[in-house]
């Protein structure tokens, strides 16, 4: 039975920072209040709710939902989506995402699922294509990537693998000594490339 990615939803409306967040020493407090919502993860990942939020400036954006994905990735291990975001949040987050090399998920949620819009930030081409090759699978192993291509190598696939989890662009599930990767989204936008996903 294939077993879809489940998901925790953490609404952000009605954290304290009111419609707009800006500064670093909102998005500080804001972080606290963000952690202290999050249980003990058995979920996929994490999807950050931001509707209701005008707009998160880059230093708030820094200060508060970059730390709480980098929490929630070194906590859990798990990936994080912003979802119903602002046009200008996106843009106050292209700017953090070029200062610290760092990719992010943004989206549509509603009725229960999860449309992907816009990735933010840069991935190399090989991983770029490595994500798309994924795309293609329902849910497969570095060894099943290798047997596609049949190069370079299965421990490069591991690798370029391991890179997309790292980024947070991918779900991972051990099955025995393997870990097995998933693409998280309908569909990933990066540029003019356009990333099918199966979910």
């Amino acid at each position: 039975m294939k077993k879809y990615p489940t998901f925790f939803l953490l609404p952000a409306q009605g954290v304290g920072g009111g419609e707009v967040w800006a500064g670093e020493a909102v998005g500080k407090k804001l972080l606290a209040e963000l952690i202290a919502r999050v249980p003990k993860l058995d979920d996929d990942l994490v999807v950050v709710d931001l509707h209701g939020v005008e707009m998160v400036t880059a230093s708030a954006f820094r200060a508060s939902l970059r730390g709480l994905r980098e929490y929630i990735g070194g906590t859990f291990h798990k990936p994080t989506i912003f979802v119903n975001a602002a046009p200008e949040t996106i843009e106050e987050a292209e700017f953090v995402a070029a200062k610290y090399g760092d990719v992010y998920l943004f989206g549509e949620y509603g009725d229960g699922g999860i449309r992907c819009t816009k990735l933010v930030g840069d991935i190399d081409q090989t991983l770029a294509d490595t994500l798309d090759l994924l795309a293609l699978q329902d849910e497969c192993d570095a060894k099943a990537l290798f047997e596609l291509r049949k190069t370079p190598g299965v421990t490069a696939w591991h690798n370029r693998l391991t890179d997309l989890a790292g980024k947070g662009l991918v779900t991972v599930r051990s099955e025995g000594r393997s870990r097995r990767y998933r693409s998280l989204l309908k569909e990933i936008r990066h540029g003019d490339r356009v990333h099918p996903v199966a979910l």
